[in-house]
């Protein structure tokens, strides 16, 4: 038995033979690690080929195309959009308005709309519906004319265009109140002209509460208005459903301008 500590000998012939293979080898070994290029060299040559400029062919092509680019460029008139935001922009915003005119001139007012239109002072659609063929002195569900809501907030050239297109001054509507008594009621001193130049009866009363145009005005302290009132013939001795004057509205809100006024008549 041989134990794990015990050796054979090796024959010298063979130790010669073994050596001759060993430097034999490493010559050969050191040949092609001088032939062969390392893993670096070959990634830097890869990546300097990556990185070499085009060929004459490829930049021949560039050339062209950016001649084409400068020629292209000079043919564009002085001042045309090359497609810019701002240009297209504005075209869109020119075809958006062609398109609602267009619409606007094609769409039929509905008087629901027409009444509305008159009451927020659009006169272009108010226009729009009388051209159309609306009736000025149709009304509403409460018996309002276009021209009452005009003359409400003052929409003195809506006012104007009805007026001039037939519009009734006098229509009441179910509480018995005039286009006047609703132009007296707010800050409207040219509107309130407008209506009594075409005549307009400053003297009609409502039916609720039998108030008058000068009872509106005096009860929301527009002095101006009373004067203009006064000046077309608005009577201040009327009494309302309770026995109540246009001075003493006046008096219940502390307006001592117009309680001069009334006064003085």
């Amino acid at each position: 038995m041989i134990r794990p500590d015990s050796a054979r000998k090796i024959p010298s012939h063979f130790l010669d033979t073994a050596l001759g293979l060993l430097v034999v080898g490493l010559l050969v070994t050191g040949c092609t690690q001088q032939s062969a290029p390392s893993s670096d060299e070959s990634d830097q040559s890869r990546a300097t080929e990556e990185k070499s400029p085009p060929d004459q062919k490829e930049k021949a092509k560039a050339k062209q195309q950016e001649k084409a680019k400068v020629e292209q460029k000079e043919k564009v008139p002085e001042g045309a959009s090359q497609g810019s935001d701002e240009g297209e922009s504005q075209q869109s915003q020119s075809s958006e308005t062609e398109s609602t005119a267009s619409g606007q001139s094609a769409a039929k007012i509905s008087p629901q709309e027409w009444h509305k239109a008159a009451f927020k002072g659009v006169l272009g659609t108010v226009r729009q519906g009388v051209e159309q063929g609306l009736d000025v002195n149709s009304l509403d569900k409460n018996g309002r004319t276009a021209l009452m809501l005009a003359a409400y907030d003052g929409h003195f050239d809506i006012v104007n265009y009805l007026l001039d297109h037939g519009a009734k001054v006098d229509i009441q509507d179910s509480l018995g109140r005039t286009a006047l008594m609703f132009a007296a009621s707010g800050a409207n001193p040219k509107t309130v002209e407008a209506l009594l130049e075409a005549e307009a009866n400053p003297n009609l009363m409502d039916k609720k509460e039998g108030y008058t145009a000068l009872m509106f005005a005096a009860a929301e302290g527009h002095a101006s208005i009373v004067e203009i009132l006064l000046n077309h013939g608005a009577n201040p001795n009327v009494q309302d459903a309770d026995g109540e004057t246009a001075k003493d509205f006046a008096e219940d809100g502390n307006y001592k301008e117009i309680v001069k006024l009334l006064e003085g008549k």
